[in-house]
C-alpha cells in the first residue's frame, strides 16, 4: 500500500507487498523489494536498492 500523500517517482520500482508511509518521497533509480515497510516522512534517493 502506498499512502495517498506519498510521492513516488515514475521510474522507481516497487515490488508487491510494499508499504510506503505518509509524506514519504521515493526518488528516481530506487528499487524497493517485496515486504519492505517504509515509515512516514522518509526520503529515499537513488541509486538505492532496499528489501
Amino acid at each position: 500500500m502506498i499512502h495517498n500523500t506519498a510521492i513516488v517517482h515514475p521510474n522507481a520500482e516497487i515490488d508487491n507487498d510494499v508499504e510506503i508511509g505518509a509524506y514519504s518521497v521515493i526518488g528516481d533509480d530506487v528499487r524497493i523489494g517485496k515486504g519492505t515497510r517504509v515509515a512516514s516522512h522518509v526520503v529515499i534517493k537513488g541509486p538505492t536498492v532496499i528489501g
